[in-house]
C-alpha cells in the first residue's frame, strides 16, 4: 500500500513539472505624451513549435492593426491607415522565454484612438484551428505634449477631462482687454473735449451778449444827450 501511494505521488510530481500550464497571449498597453504602445506577449514559446501555422495579431475592435506570421515563414502585415505613425517590432523566438511577441507603437494619438483592443494568437494543425485572445478597453482621456500622462484604461472616459490648450490667466491682459482699454481711453478723451467745447461756447455766448448789451446802452446814452441839447 505504501509503495502504491509513493508511485502515485511520483507520477503526479513528474506530470506537474513536465506539463506546466501554458498561458495565452497577454496584451499590455502603455501611454506617454502622445504615443501609445501595444504589446502582445506569450508566456511560453516552446509550446507553439508543433503547430503548422502561427500568427500573432493586434486589433482595434474587429479592425486588424498589425499581424505577424511566425510559422511557416516570417511575414508582417501593417494596416495602411496607421502606417505613417506606426513602428512595429517583434520576436519569433519559439525556444526561450517569454516566447514570441509583437509590439506596435503609435504616435500622434488622439481621443479617436480610444476603443477596445485585442491581441490574439491564431495557431493551427492539420486537424485543429485554435485561437487565444486577450482584450482591454483603452480610453485616451487627455493628450498633452507637456509631459507623461496616465490615461484611463476601462469602459468609460473621465468626464472631468480638461480642455486642451493654453489656460486663460485672469491677471494677463489679452487682445480683448487691450481693445476695451483703448475704447475706454478714447471715450474719456471725447467726453473731456466735449465738455471743454461746451464751456467755451457758453462763455463765448455770454461775452457776446454782454458786449452787445454794452453797445446798446452806449447808443441809448448818446441819443439821450443829443435830445437834451
Amino acid at each position: 500500500m505504501k509503495l502504491t501511494l509513493a508511485s502515485i505521488l511520483f507520477v503526479a510530481f513528474m506530470t506537474t513539472t513536465k506539463a506546466a500550464p501554458v498561458k495565452g497571449p497577454q496584451l499590455d498597453i502603455k501611454f506617454q505624451r502622445d504615443t501609445m504602445t501595444l504589446t502582445l506577449m506569450c508566456s511560453t514559446g516552446d509550446y507553439y513549435k508543433s503547430f503548422d501555422l502561427l500568427v500573432l495579431n493586434i486589433l482595434k475592435a474587429s479592425w486588424r492593426l498589425v499581424s505577424k506570421k511566425v510559422i511557416p515563414k516570417f511575414e508582417t502585415f501593417l494596416n495602411e491607415t496607421v502606417e505613417e505613425r506606426a513602428t512595429v517590432t517583434s520576436s519569433a523566438d519559439l525556444i526561450s522565454m517569454p516566447g514570441p511577441w509583437l509590439r506596435i507603437e503609435l504616435t500622434g494619438v488622439t481621443t479617436r484612438d480610444s476603443g477596445q483592443y485585442t491581441c490574439c494568437i491564431d495557431y493551427r494543425t492539420d486537424d485543429d484551428v485554435l485561437w487565444q485572445a486577450d482584450t482591454k478597453n483603452f480610453t485616451v482621456a487627455t493628450v498633452s505634449t507637456a509631459g507623461p500622462t496616465t490615461p484611463a484604461i476601462g469602459p468609460s472616459a473621465d468626464p472631468t477631462t480638461p480642455a486642451i490648450g493654453p489656460s486663460a490667466d485672469p491677471t494677463t491682459p489679452g487682445p480683448e482687454s487691450e481693445r476695451m482699454a483703448g475704447i475706454s481711453a478714447g471715450a474719456i478723451s471725447a467726453i473731456v473735449i466735449a465738455v471743454v467745447l461746451a464751456v467755451a461756447i457758453t462763455m463765448g455766448w455770454i461775452m457776446y451778449k454782454r458786449v452787445k448789451h454794452a453797445k446798446g446802452e452806449d447808443q441809448h446814452n448818446a441819443q439821450t444827450t443829443e435830445n437834451k441839447q
